[in-house]
């Protein structure tokens, strides 16, 4: 049966091999962070012989919050620093263009 499927697949035209690839991507993806936030709720957040109050899942999301910020931040500076290092390796760039017109 998964061998028939998988046969179907490959006799498909290119535009529904990539509509498949991003739909199960997208599947496997939900899945993942399913299963993460499972873990980090039922694991992490929960220690042995401690009540589950809200407090901690507030300081979950906070701490998710600030993380996801820090990275943001710091992607942003990289591309800055690629981008202003691209641009320094231009010839001339920033620099004025005089021109002078001389009449003889």
């Amino acid at each position: 049966m998964f061998q028939n499927f998988l046969e179907k697949i490959r006799n498909d035209n290119e535009r529904r091999k990539k509509r498949l690839l991003i739909a199960l991507t997208g599947v496997v993806m939900l899945i993942i962070i399913a299963s993460w936030m499972y873990y980090m709720n039922s694991f992490v957040l929960n220690a042995p012989g401690e009540e589950t109050t809200s407090e901690i899942r507030t300081d979950f999301w906070a701490g998710f919050k600030t993380g996801f910020g820090v990275t943001l931040r710091n992607i942003k500076s990289k591309i800055e620093n690629i981008t202003s290092e691209t641009l320094l390796k231009i010839p001339n760039f920033g620099k004025e263009n005089k021109i002078t017109i001389e009449n003889k």
